[in-house]
């Protein structure tokens, strides 16, 4: 037992190029876990309308403007934004509606974007608190002008009786026979006298408010599976046609049938794309089986079927080729394994299922934005969670399939004639 354990240990140790990417493995995913999860979240695109322009909505809208986490944008219509959040452009939107006149009141909307709901429940939770300290000084303000409103309408109410008033307290005066500088500074005081009002608490209760209203960017009734479903059909699909290519050139070297190729009239490309046309065929299955089973067992939020599956299938075409790719440059069945483990991983870090761009360093965002499976992830949330149509999606569909191309090529260049 202990030979055999030695054996197997002597022959991975002699593999170099196994070692290395084995112990850069763990480096590289911690690296990478560090850097996405670099900074609480920032930069959160929040787009934001002033309904009515006063001071207490400019103050308002001020303070949002002073929250560092927020990159604010402000529109000029309401129909913007709300176009601009159902679409996908913002992470979150606020609508103010206050009127300032003799009280303060109207309302507060956030909208929340249901395709990020960290990032903006993030942003949410920052307006709710700028939301509870204006609103505190609101109130103030309003219980204060209700206040000064019961006044005046108790002195309006002295007024009316002022000279009848004024002439009895006059008279008693002069009844008690003071001497006149004395009676002179009480007279004078009962003419300028203020009436101080004593309130109960049913005198305050009519304050207006400001209300807080919460929404989100879709008219769908989502379940909380639904707005992690569609990154993780896109992840599935992804890690099973992924593994299904990444070993096949290096079998083809294991069994000794690469070398008997290239000794036949065809071109490396040939192999590269008879392999592929293989991969199409089964990704068209692999496409269907993996949307029917979160359709049918968890009933989750799709959008147009031909879309939904379109998505599916290029994710799984783009893993495909990429799985030759990298089967192109190893030359083990246990290397390819490794650095597709590798892959995969860094792409589910980095593709936008963990973690947002908002908490990225942002060398680490600017390589999310490049890979072709955040494209495909936000074009299925788009879909499923928004009803967007191909109008609004076809240009990530057409950044993420021209990845195919690109992988293919390099396959083609990269693959060599040297065996193990």
């Amino acid at each position: 037992m202990f030979k055999i354990a030695y054996y197997e240990l002597k022959k991975l140790l002699r593999d170099t190029s196994w070692m290395v990417i084995f112990l850069l493995q763990p480096i590289i995913l911690m690296f990478l876990l560090g850097l996405v999860a670099f900074y609480e979240p920032k930069d959160i695109h929040v787009g934001v309308f002033n309904k009515q322009e006063n001071e207490s909505s400019s103050e308002f809208l001020d303070e949002i403007k002073n929250e560092k986490i927020f990159n604010l944008e402000v529109f000029s219509k309401e129909g913007d934004l709300r176009e601009a959040i159902e679409k996908n452009k913002l992470k979150s939107a606020v609508i103010l509606d206050i009127e300032k006149g003799e009280y303060v009141s109207g309302s507060v909307e956030i909208i929340e974007n249901s395709t990020v709901p960290e990032i903006s429940a993030r942003s949410k939770e920052k307006v709710a608190k700028i939301f509870e300290k204006k609103v505190a000084d609101y109130a103030r303000e309003n219980v204060q002008s209700n206040i000064d409103s019961l006044i005046n309408e108790k002195k309006s109410s002295f007024e009316k009786d002022r000279e009848k008033s004024l002439s009895s307290l006059k008279d008693k005066i002069a009844v008690l026979s003071l001497p006149s500088p004395v009676a002179d500074q009480l007279k004078q005081t009962i003419d300028d006298v203020t009436i101080e009002a004593d309130f109960n608490s049913q005198d305050n209760t009519n304050v207006p408010k400001i209300e807080l209203i919460e929404t989100k960017n879709t008219s769908k009734n989502l379940k909380y599976f639904d707005i992690y479903a569609s990154a993780i059909i896109v992840i599935l699909i992804i890690m099973i046609a992924l593994k299904l290519a990444d070993t096949t050139i290096t079998e083809e070297r294991m069994t000794g049938t690469f070398e008997r190729f290239f000794v036949t009239p065809y071109k490396k490309y040939h192999m590269i794309l008879g392999k592929m046309i293989a991969f199409t065929a089964i990704d068209l299955v692999l496409a269907a089986i993996v949307l029917a089973s979160m359709a049918t067992l968890f009933d989750v939020s799709l959008g147009a079927y031909w879309l939904v599956f379109s998505i599916a299938f290029i994710s799984a075409l783009t893993a495909a080729s990429l799985g030759l790719l990298i089967s192109c440059v190893t030359y083990t069945i246990a290397e390819s394994i490794q650095v597709s483990n590798l892959i995969f991983f860094s792409f589910l870090i980095l593709t936008g299922l963990i973690f947002q761009p908002e908490s990225m360093h942002p060398a680490i965002k600017s390589i999310s934005a490049i890979l072709p499976f955040t494209y495909l992830i936000q074009a299925m949330r788009e879909i499923n969670l928004l009803n967007l149509g191909f109008g609004e999606i076809w240009s990530k569909l057409a950044i993420a399939s021209s990845f195919i191309l690109i992988f293919l090529v390099g396959a083609s260049l990269l693959l060599k004639r040297k065996a193990t």
